[in-house]
């Protein structure tokens, strides 16, 4: 599953309309009580494309001028589903995308995987903030809570794995994103050096096995 958030057209990034802009701002999106399971998806050549790679289970994809978006995942589960990144669930937010509200809670991650032959990451959840070059995004507030990642695979970052970059850090690093009372167990990843390690959370929680950053 998909939810295309875009101010323009995702092969060329062009073509914007008044009319796009209208349809892609203040939207309420609500998931609830949903079973993502055992779904595939393979790797896109083409740049716009790839994003559309992430997300065995779901893909959100928040692009361009994309803003206001009001995104609830309550009591969902995705299992064993497999992408070229984030194996359960996709979430990118990229370009001049701004006040963003996402709130993932109650949910569970388990058996999720990446495709065994890419360098790839984020084997439950892949999380990506991306600015271009000339963007100006915004900030947006991310949540996680109460969700459980656990036997998921990739080659780094075997439960989740997020990822910032661009041109623009230091806006798009004002975003707030938080995991609270999240249980990560048994999760696998496969560096060069094929090096892991396991860890206690503070509160009690088992963190389970993910990979040492370089």
């Amino acid at each position: 599953m998909i939810i295309l958030v875009s101010h323009c057209d995702i092969h060329k990034g062009k073509n914007c309309t008044n009319l796009a802009d209208i349809l892609t701002n203040h939207t309420q999106y609500n998931i609830e009580s949903v079973t993502f399971e055992g779904n595939n998806v393979g790797k896109l050549d083409k740049v716009y494309e790839s994003m559309l790679s992430y997300g065995g289970g779901l893909n959100i994809l928040l692009a361009w001028s994309s803003c206001a978006q009001s995104i609830s995942i309550l009591n969902t589960n995705f299992t064993n589903n497999t992408a070229f990144s984030g194996g359960g669930f996709g979430l990118i937010l990229r370009d001049n995308t701004s006040n963003n509200h996402i709130l993932v809670q109650n949910s569970n991650f388990e058996q999720n995987k990446v495709h065994i032959n890419n360098h790839a990451g984020g084997g439950g959840l892949k999380l990506t903030l991306h600015a271009g070059e000339k963007s100006q995004p915004g900030p947006s507030n991310i949540k996680f809570n109460s969700c459980v990642f656990s036997g998921n695979k990739a080659f780094f970052g075997g439960g989740m794995a997020l990822k910032i970059a661009g041109s623009e850090l230091s806006t798009i690093n004002q975003s707030s994103i938080s995991f609270k009372r999240a249980c990560a167990e048994y999760n696998h990843c496969s560096t060069l050096r094929d090096h892991c390690y396991s860890t206690e959370h503070e509160h009690g929680y088992k963190t389970g096995v993910g990979c040492p950053v370089n």
